[in-house]
């Protein structure tokens, strides 16, 4: 049946719409969702607006660690089996954010979710995702993209509409039992292509008519290490603190994440775009 499944032409494109819908929620809040949770966790607690927004950093520095570790141990296992673990600890520490209430709590909740739920998810699904097409895979990595930017900007309005009907513990509880429920049924659609070769089986690295990647392995790692860091530095940080800015005008969480679901929606169309 599996092999059935993965020789249907369009079984690759439900592995994107899995994996796009996956990344939404959970790179969603782990690279800006938390942007809404700012000010009222400050009112509360009368923390400081820089404290606060640690919590982003630790779980962003905890993906940063995991996309390495927890990408290795899927390069030796499968890309389901990982993503399932990823999803799983995600929402279970979205559950347990819930209910803490103390700084180092929250900074080490989110790194946990970094690391185990965002390493796990991120680049091995990407990875799997070029790995299903022999061509076109720009497209199909694309389209994925731009389902984590709908996340981006979705998860941040849609935390705004549940805080204000259930508080910010609330919201974190919903996120957590939303993820559980809706991520680990997607997750069990994930399987690798049927030609797929282990990374620690396979030789030299080659493009996709054959030939040897024209760039040492670790040259491109090195420099798309650093258009990482510049990206999301010049992008990920001020989109982390555009809402708690526009907030401080007046507006209310509403209006303000509004601002960035807009935003990230016209990113939707850039990101196919260039996949393309």
């Amino acid at each position: 049946m599996n092999n059935e499944v993965e020789k249907n032409p369009i079984y690759p494109w439900v592995i994107v719409m899995a994996t796009a819908i996956i990344l939404a929620l959970a790179m969603g809040m782990m690279v800006n969702g938390l942007s809404v949770f700012v000010i009222p966790l400050t009112e509360e607690y009368g923390w400081q607006r820089g404290s606060v927004s640690f919590i982003n950093v630790s779980g962003l520095i905890g993906l940063a660690a995991g996309g390495i570790f927890m990408g290795r141990i899927a390069d030796r296992t499968t890309t389901r089996s990982v993503s399932l673990f990823g999803v799983s600890a995600f929402g279970i520490c979205l559950l347990a954010a819930a209910y803490a209430d103390a700084l180092w709590q929250f900074y080490l909740l989110f790194f946990l979710a970094g690391f185990f739920g965002g390493g796990s998810l991120f680049a091995p699904l990407i990875a799997n995702v070029g790995n299903w097409f022999k061509t076109g895979a720009g497209l199909a990595i694309g389209v994925t993209a731009a389902g984590q930017a709908l996340g981006q900007g979705g998860v941040p309005y849609a935390s705004s509409l549940l805080m204000s009907e259930f508080g910010w513990r609330g919201a974190l509880m919903a996120w957590g039992v939303i993820a559980l429920i809706t991520l680990i049924p997607l997750t069990l659609l994930i399987r690798q292509p049927p030609d797929h070769v282990p990374a620690h089986s396979a030789g030299n690295p080659a493009i996709g008519d054959g030939s040897p990647v024209p760039i040492p392995t670790n040259t491109v790692i090195v420099w798309l290490s650093a258009a990482v860091i510049f990206c999301c530095t010049c992008m990920a940080v001020p989109l982390m603190h555009l809402v708690p800015l526009i907030q401080d005008r007046g507006f209310s969480s509403e209006e303000a994440s509004s601002v960035g679901l807009l935003m990230l929606t016209i990113a939707i169309f850039g990101r196919i775009a260039f996949g393309v």
